[in-house]
């Protein structure tokens, strides 16, 4: 019997620590923006010059987004950039049965693995 709740305390703490994870996203966001002195639509040459120091500094960064949309589907994209011409990307749009979505550059050159499986993508896709 303890077992037994034992799991169920598990299985109970992980939607809150989702909600803590999705409460800590907004958060830091939110901070990023109230450095801002005008509206937020301002401080976009700020976040692009953020980013542009990322992938100039040499040193790997991951970016993690959640959207959740009208019809309460979160979208999980997570990115990982080795500068100056890496990344992985694996998306999953929340829909079940669609599953995920990675792609992976190296330079030139591109792949993704869909149901399929892995494709190098022709020179048009790449860029």
């Amino acid at each position: 019997m303890e077992t037994l709740l034992t799991n169920r305390r598990i299985f109970r703490a992980a939607p809150d620590r989702q909600f803590a994870m999705k409460t800590l996203v907004v958060a830091a966001f939110s901070l990023l923006c109230a450095g801002c002195n005008e509206a937020p639509v301002n401080c976009r040459g700020e976040v692009a010059a953020a980013f542009e120091r990322l992938s100039t500094s040499g040193q790997p960064y991951r970016k993690e987004t959640v959207i959740v949309g009208g019809d309460h589907q979160p979208f999980h994209e997570t990115s990982e950039f080795l500068p100056p011409d890496r990344m992985r990307q694996i998306t999953n749009n929340g829909i079940p049965g669609d599953g995920t979505v990675e792609i992976i550059r190296v330079g030139a050159r591109a792949w993704s693995n869909e149901k399929e499986g892995w494709l190098e993508w022709g020179p048009g896709l790449r860029s």
